[in-house]
């Protein structure tokens, strides 16, 4: 059903489970049920009948109830792709731009575009929508955002009042031969169908290549060797698997970090790819000592650090020094406790061990 009813689906749960303590008839039942959360009775994820007819287009409460008494797959890549494209009206920069499909399933796409509110447009209302939305190839500022009924009202056309998402179709990319194949922050989608996944492949890069360069690009397939392809071709830096494109970017349905600023890149224009977080914003303040000079053998002094006496001779690798010769047996060795006892190391000492070590490795280095 898509992500962007999450919300919405939570409150309802909430409004249900306190409705049951309230219409129950008998007074324990309602202390039970009242004191037990909605999420551990049916889990957070879930709301009841009522709510679902309620809340759903007509066709998508038929699929789900189909789905749960007999069974029948739910069409998740569909769904996703309509589901990213409404959420805020389509003003998420990783929201969904158009549909590339591959022939054989023209047909199946079709047919659920309207069971999850898209109203797929005829050639006549392409026109006026083009003409509306996106003059010459560029956007009209005054749509971005807008409810798909209201763009298509002020296109000249009218669409059922429970339009979420209009398509149109499209053969060419480019502002002039395909206004409408721009990025255009509505709930407006192009619809390509094309022959093969190759094709599918190049057409994606086309659009990339006209207006999000280095940003996301969403893929909803089965096949590990597609999936691969396109994550190696494609000039976005977030591809995305079987998921919600406009949720996936911005790491609420992935494991990507979670922003709403996200980088495209050097294609794109920017220094970073990453999605842009906190820890992007930390500024961290350093102090570097010489530990090789570019016009010295040996590095400069570090001021704060004992200087060493002399720093040894620059060696790769230690020469290993023959054995001592063993001590005579008749050498008396010193009682235990003639002994001189070792003093303790100081702060000093260990601030020398350090120095000593940290020169003859710059040494060895230099």
């Amino acid at each position: 059903m898509g992500s962007a009813a999450l919300a919405e689906a939570i409150r309802s749960i909430n409004e249900w489970g306190i409705s049951v303590g309230r219409a129950s008839g008998e007074a324990a039942a309602r202390a039970e049920e009242a004191a037990a959360p909605v999420t551990e009775l049916f889990g957070s994820l879930t709301f009841n009948d009522q709510v679902q007819r309620a809340r759903l287009p007509k066709e998508v409460y038929r699929a789900l109830r189909r789905t749960i008494t007999l069974g029948e797959p739910l069409d998740p890549a569909v769904a996703d792709i309509i589901a990213g494209k409404a959420f805020d009206n389509g003003l998420l920069c990783s929201a969904e731009n158009a549909i590339i499909c591959d022939r054989p399933v023209e047909r199946q796409v079709l047919e659920l575009l309207p069971r999850y509110g898209a109203y797929l447009c005829n050639d006549d209302e392409k026109l006026r929508l083009e003409a509306s939305l996106a003059p010459h190839g560029r956007l009209n500022t005054a749509l971005a955002g807008q409810d798909a009924t209201e763009i298509a009202r002020r296109a000249g056309f009218t669409v059922p009042p429970d339009t979420r998402v209009l398509v149109a179709r499209l053969s060419r990319v480019g502002r002039e031969v395909e206004p409408l194949s721009i990025e255009k922050l509505s709930p407006v989608l192009g619809l390509y169908v094309e022959d093969g996944w190759r094709a599918c492949c190049a057409r994606a890069i086309e659009i990339l290549h006209l207006g999000g360069l280095g940003h996301t690009l969403v893929i909803h397939s089965l096949d590990p060797e597609v999936i691969e392809a396109f994550f190696r071709e494609k000039p976005a830096f977030r591809i995305l698997v079987n998921t919600v494109a406009a949720m996936g970017a911005t790491g609420y349905t992935t494991g990507l970090a979670p922003a709403m600023t996200l980088g495209p890149g050097a294609p794109g224009g920017s220094i970073t790819s990453d999605n842009i977080t906190p820890l992007h914003l930390v500024n961290i303040k350093r102090l570097a000592y010489e530990v090789r000079s570019l016009t010295r053998p040996t590095p400069s002094p570090a001021p704060g650090l004992d200087e060493p006496a002399a720093p040894p001779a620059a060696t790769r690798c230690a020469v290993p020094r023959p054995a001592a010769p063993p001590r005579p047996v008749e050498e008396a060795r010193p009682a235990e406790d003639d002994r001189p006892a070792a003093a303790p190391l100081t702060a000093e000492d260990v601030a020398r061990i350090v120095a000593e070590f940290l020169a003859h490795h710059r040494a060895g280095r230099s």
